[in-house]
């Protein structure tokens, strides 16, 4: 039978006298999370958040614009993170928490949540319609926010670590730029399917989640365990 254990976690430490220890806790746990997601911006900040890529999207496009009919396809290409405008832990999800199993195996989870506001993404836009010569544009839309979730995994018998990353999809109502400026791109602009990049943003926690695995590893150590400490947010 599985118990979560949070808040009191009641631990046998074999000393001396063998006593029960209650409240086990992860030292310093906030501090240690927001040091593990800083460390992981600063790589990827080394690396160029314009390394983090969305795959191309193709749309049917089967329009008429000031009479002229427009029939074949858009293609959205070479999808790429512009810019962001600030990052942030949202400080209600830094948590710590205890589970023991049946074989007696501890897992001691801390998390906390990677914000990024005001994401602005772009495209180079390609149209391929019949009867009409190629026309390339350039595309940009910000997402308001996205937030990934990171999860440090510590085996307390074992001492093994692991880390997860899970991007959340992304809600926005914001409406795609396009240069230049014409009927056409006009045209495009209102079929924007402001979906299209969702995937690819959560994908890039497939990015991340690597970088904070070498953060745990080697660059930030796991901070270790307070017993019968006082309780702390």
């Amino acid at each position: 039978m599985k118990n979560i254990l949070w808040l009191v976690f009641v631990v046998y430490v074999c000393d001396v006298s063998c006593q029960v220890v209650n409240r086990v806790r992860v030292k310093n746990h906030r501090a240690y999370i927001a040091n593990v997601i800083q460390e992981t911006i600063y790589t990827l900040e080394e690396r160029q958040w314009c390394n983090l890529r969305l795959p191309d999207v193709t749309i049917s496009v089967n329009e008429t614009i000031f009479g002229k009919e427009y029939l074949g396809n858009a293609t959205y290409k070479n999808g790429f993170l512009i810019s962001i405008q600030d990052v942030a832990i949202r400080n209600a999800s830094i948590n710590q928490n205890f589970v023991a199993t049946a074989d007696g195996t501890v897992r001691v989870t801390v998390t906390g949540e990677l914000r990024l506001i005001d994401a602005a993404i772009g495209y180079d836009v390609v149209t391929d319609f019949a009867g009409t010569d190629t026309h390339h544009y350039t595309a940009a839309y910000t997402h308001p926010l996205l937030t990934y979730m990171f999860t440090v995994i510590r085996n307390a018998t074992t001492q093994e670590m692991g880390v997860t990353v899970v991007g959340d999809q992304p809600d926005s109502r914001n409406i795609v730029r396009m240069l230049p400026r014409d009927n056409i791109s006009d045209a495009l602009t209102s079929l924007f399917n402001v979906g299209m990049s969702k995937e690819g943003v959560v994908a890039w926690a497939d990015i991340i989640q690597p970088i904070a695995l070498d953060v745990i590893t080697h660059r930030v150590p796991f901070p270790g365990f307070c017993y019968n400490c006082p309780v702390t947010a």
